[in-house]
């Protein structure tokens, strides 16, 4: 898979559907920088910390790179000590597991809306994904005649998910952006993040910090796709992307996700054209693809670093310079 679809690929991986948005609007501003070695979620030496807190410094919750190791054995080890960590995820909300298991969009859709006009913030967001997901003109471009049978039934999938919905009856349901706009005006970290991001109007002051913190806070794998899309370069997109895998987005080899669909529709392609390919991988390898292998390790740390920071809740230990301006 060539880079200009890869970015494209860590954005798909927006349960929300907006990363892909964004990312649609700038394909042609293809941003392929390096990784900035000192300054992704660094601390920050700004003393005016958000909420008064102390800034701490101690090296255990600093996120920094650490020295280049004497080879890629040792760095792979280093690595998997820190992938390998332990630490609690939380489950998903009620409305997450709804959405993710409905084969019904159309009937959630109906009992998402009522709620929504009674003011319920999380139910607005979800009503928006509902919307996104089923929006006739989704997936077009995705259409390949090289479809395997694999992509056929992902993309079956999706539109059972949707049968429900007709070019008439989904106007009724309103339009997504106002939605996230009323349940951002209440404070649902989720839809505040996503309508900073529509906004672009991502620039360092008090309530763009805030908001990022708290939609981190939320630990929604919702919450670090958008952060991927939001991310200046690849290896930063590629961090936030593989956080999403671990707060509950599926990136296994048998995911029914749009990158999933992605990927077997890419590779059926190849095997058309004579080349080898293997469909069968989950997002972990498709990342791991696109860099070379001491870059990709270097991404796996960060990850693991970044989600260490998540856990133990010390949120103003980040300063997000691989995102704001």
């Amino acid at each position: 898979m060539n880079r200009k679809y890869f970015k494209y690929f860590i954005l798909a991986g927006a349960a929300i559907g907006l990363s892909a948005t964004l990312w649609i609007e700038n394909e042609l501003q293809s941003n392929t920088e390096s990784f900035n070695e000192n300054s992704f979620a660094q601390v920050s030496n700004d003393k005016n910390k958000l909420n008064g807190a102390k800034l701490k410094e101690t090296k255990s919750s600093r996120i920094e790179l650490s020295a280049p190791a004497k080879n890629n054995k040792d760095l792979m080890s280093s690595v998997e000590q820190t992938v390998q960590s332990t630490q609690s995820i939380p489950p998903l909300s009620e409305l997450e597991q709804i959405f993710q298991n409905s084969d019904d969009l159309y009937s959630l859709g109906l009992e998402l809306l009522e709620k929504s006009e009674n003011g319920d913030p999380e139910a607005q967001y979800y009503l928006a994904k509902v919307i996104i997901t089923c929006d006739l003109s989704s997936g077009e471009q995705h259409l390949s005649a090289y479809d395997s049978g694999e992509a056929f039934e992902i993309r079956e999938w999706l539109y059972t998910r949707c049968a429900g919905f007709n070019s008439q009856n989904i106007v009724t349901f309103g339009h997504y952006k106002d939605w996230l706009k009323l349940s951002a005006q209440s404070g649902f970290a989720l839809s505040q993040l996503v309508d900073l991001a529509l906004s672009r109007d991502v620039t360092r002051d008090h309530e763009t910090l805030l908001i990022l913190k708290n939609a981190i806070d939320s630990r929604h794998h919702d919450a670090m796709s958008m952060l991927s899309s939001l991310s200046k370069n690849d290896a930063a997109k590629s961090v936030w992307a593989l956080l999403a895998c671990d707060y509950g987005y599926d990136c296994s080899d048998e995911s029914k996700e749009s990158w999933r669909m992605i990927e077997v529709t890419d590779c059926a392609l190849k095997l058309h054209l004579g080349e080898e390919c293997n469909a069968k991988v989950d997002y972990v390898e498709v990342v791991k693809r696109q860099f070379p292998e001491e870059k990709f390790l270097k991404i796996l740390e960060r990850k693991s670093q970044l989600k260490k920071v998540i856990e133990s809740g010390d949120l103003d230990e980040l300063t997000f310079d691989d995102i704001l301006n």
